[in-house]
């Protein structure tokens, strides 16, 4: 587990949203998908304490920023106080169901998009190994490429600029761009990614010292409770032999007893 994994889990888990359906940059089966995959590295890294169900329930509806999906909230809330093994899978299940009764086209627009993509890459490269006319793309297709490398980023405090070329592209300073599009930045785009990047990395590495913190703490408390409860486990069994029985002189003494009474 690299720490470069731990810290894009937790960047997605403060900063993924769910707007509504807009693919490619983002869609529902996108995001549920990344969500789940950053809590899924966290869980390995750490424990699943590191995040209950119920913040990751409150969390996930704090998420959901389509405003079609705002009746809902109150629903996941209700089955939540209602079940006491209502999880987090459940509350994405549920909003699913929603979506999909909205979007029923949505998932299988961008499967099949991504076929379509899938079948044109193999019969270009099918055509490129024969030495076919697609062996060589013109300058123009591979313009497009380089314009449209950068198009899976997504923030939700993305920003629309105007590269050198007339491209509009979506900004922020946590995206890595290509080298061919990060070339059709002017003189203060550059600037200002530059800027914007070195603060955003800073705020990143506190946020990240923080939360690595308040895991130590989490993690000290639990093994001074596992302590304490083993210290409390060992003197019970580490304490005298015979002393519940010690009032009545224990076994020996009952017996010397009862004998000198049957004597006499």
């Amino acid at each position: 587990m690299y720490l470069s994994d731990v810290l894009k889990a937790e960047e997605t888990i403060q900063n993924l949203y769910y707007n509504g359906e807009n693919p490619p940059h983002m869609y529902w089966t996108k995001f549920e998908q990344l969500l789940n995959n950053a809590y899924s590295v966290m869980r390995r890294k750490y424990s699943a304490e590191c995040h209950p169900e119920e913040m990751k329930i409150r969390s996930l509806l704090k998420k959901i920023r389509d405003p079609a999906l705002e009746h809902i909230h109150p629903v996941i809330i209700q089955r939540q106080e209602e079940r006491s093994d209502y999880t987090y899978l459940h509350a994405m299940a549920d909003i699913k169901k929603d979506v999909v009764r909205r979007h029923p086209n949505s998932d299988d627009n961008t499967k099949n998009s991504r076929r379509v993509k899938e079948t044109t890459a193999r019969k270009q490269q099918h055509y490129k190994h024969r030495g076919g006319r697609n062996s060589k793309p013109s300058s123009k297709s591979t313009s497009n490429d380089k314009t449209t490398h950068d198009s899976g980023n997504y923030h939700p405090d993305a920003k629309t600029i105007t590269l050198t070329n007339g491209k509009k592209i979506n900004y922020h300073p946590s995206f890595k761009f290509h080298p061919d599009t990060y070339r059709l930045f002017s003189y203060q785009q550059k600037k200002m990614l530059k800027d914007e990047r070195r603060a955003f990395n800073q705020k990143k590495d506190q946020q990240s010292q923080k939360f690595e913190s308040r895991i130590v703490k989490s993690i000290m408390s639990q093994l001074k409770d596992a302590g304490s409860i083993i210290s409390a486990i060992t003197q019970e069994n580490n304490s005298p032999p015979g002393l519940p029985s010690s009032i009545m002189g224990g076994r020996n003494a009952q017996d010397k007893r009862n004998k000198g009474g049957r004597s006499k």
